[in-house]
């Protein structure tokens, strides 16, 4: 019978009963694989870092178990734990990359000048987190949970793009700048705060019974949902969607609603005080106590309202007038104009209307009340500003029109000149007459 030729560094002739493993690899070459998987695998191997405990900084190795700086690379990554009693750590490496960090209660990670970057895994502090400097960089495959204290002063959070949670009675204080692209959820009972500048290109949720306080910059081109207690004095730009099942309230600053601001649930939308401008859409009740604009300023637009619009006797609303158009409020539901309600009108780019020029400028389903004009005169007095009709348009529109100025109604300077005389004189006049009496 005819040998099967097989090379002879295979071994010789191949039997039928033969190892299929065997005719591939000798017994010196099976070593040497083994031998090298053993030298690869340390090279991709995942380490878990604890802290010994003290305080001390992240850069020396004697801090560390294994004895090694914490930071990924050459194939190695690490899961770092903070577990030590009153540890305090100062990240004084300039770029740190780790899988995840986890810190115990009554221990804190300081951040001065440096960066941090978590790019996989769990991450969860108990502690406080300081970075006063530096950044840190929440990566896409990450979940930070935070049952601490975090604090960024004069740091930023330079992005979040993967999910935050800030859990139950924990905080969560924004004193520079953090961007976010991916989750952040404030938790029942939890306090996030904004005291500088957060963008949103994410989503954000302010849980049932949570704390959201806005005091600088906020702007959300992304979704905002809140199911707790969000408070403004800072300000609020939206051109993304905001929602809310509790009432929005702005006590100072401004809100600017280019995109939808939406209100749930029985909730409305209560400015207190400061700004409310834009061109978007509002579905809420709106209670106004301090500036409305439709547009912004210099830009004359048309904000809807897709509710009912009070405004109460210390609220403003300011009209634009421009070559090109003017400021309009669109209210689906009941305009109530209370006592005192004020109507200022601004021309733009030096715009002067010509007399029995008419705008239309609040559109409403149902009306009651009417504006007082803050300062009708115009043109250097020779025009004024009057309300021409409640019920214009097709009948559900207030209209403003421009006219000239009754001569009567506002005397010349000369000619009160000449009263005060008059009556300086007559008082004069009286004064001797008294004296002589005397």
């Amino acid at each position: 019978m005819a040998q099967e030729f097989i090379p002879a560094h295979f071994g010789g002739p191949m039997t039928n009963n033969r190892s299929p493993f065997r005719s591939i690899f000798s017994p010196i070459q099976f070593v040497f694989c083994f031998l090298l998987g053993l030298y690869v695998m340390p090279l991709n191997a995942q380490t878990d870092s604890s802290w010994n405990g003290g305080t001390g900084n992240w850069s020396n190795s004697a801090n560390w178990t294994p004895s090694s700086v914490p930071n990924n690379g050459g194939g190695t990554t690490y899961n770092v734990a903070i577990a030590a009693l009153n540890s305090a750590v100062s990240l004084d490496v300039s770029t740190v990359t780790i899988n995840n960090l986890s810190l115990a209660a009554s221990t804190s990670l300081s951040l001065d000048r440096n960066s941090l970057s978590l790019v996989s895994g769990t991450s969860t502090n108990n502690g406080t987190i300081n970075n006063e400097n530096g950044q840190i960089i929440n990566n896409s495959n990450s979940l930070f949970r935070n049952f601490g204290t975090l604090t960024f002063g004069n740091g930023w959070f330079v992005g979040n793009n993967g999910t935050i949670n800030n859990m139950s009675n924990s905080t969560f204080n924004n004193s520079f700048v953090l961007n976010n692209t991916g989750t952040i959820n404030n938790m029942s009972a939890s306090s996030f705060s904004n005291g500088f500048s957060l963008t949103n290109e994410g989503a954000i949720n302010n849980g049932s019974g949570a704390t959201f306080t806005n005091s600088q910059s906020f702007s959300n081109s992304g979704t905002f949902n809140n199911n707790g207690l969000f408070t403004n004095s800072g300000q609020v730009t939206i051109t993304g969607v905001f929602n809310t099942s509790t009432n929005y309230t702005q006590t100072a600053g401004s809100t600017q609603v280019n995109g939808t601001f939406a209100t749930t649930s029985g909730a409305m939308i209560d400015i207190q005080g400061g700004t409310l401008s834009g061109n978007g859409t509002i579905n809420s009740n709106l209670v106004m106590s301090g500036t409305l604009i439709a547009g912004t300023p210099g830009n004359p637009l048309q904000l809807n309202i897709n509710g009912d619009y009070t405004q109460t006797g210390s609220g403003t609303f300011i009209v634009g007038v421009s070559s090109t158009g003017n400021g309009m409020l669109n209210v689906s539901g009941a305009a109530v104009l209370d006592p005192g309600a004020l109507l200022d009108i601004q021309l733009a780019d030096g715009f002067d209307p010509q007399n029995g020029t008419s705008y239309f400028i609040l559109d409403y389903g149902s009306e009651t009340g009417t504006f007082t004009i803050s300062d009708p005169f115009f043109n250097n007095g020779t025009q004024e500003w009057v309300i021409t009709s409640y019920s214009g348009g097709d009948g559900d529109d207030i209209v403003l029109t421009a006219e000239a100025a009754d001569p009567t109604a506002t005397p010349e300077p000369s000619t009160i000149l000449l009263l005060g005389a008059g009556l300086l004189g007559m008082l004069g006049n009286a004064r001797k007459k008294a004296t002589a009496g005397a």
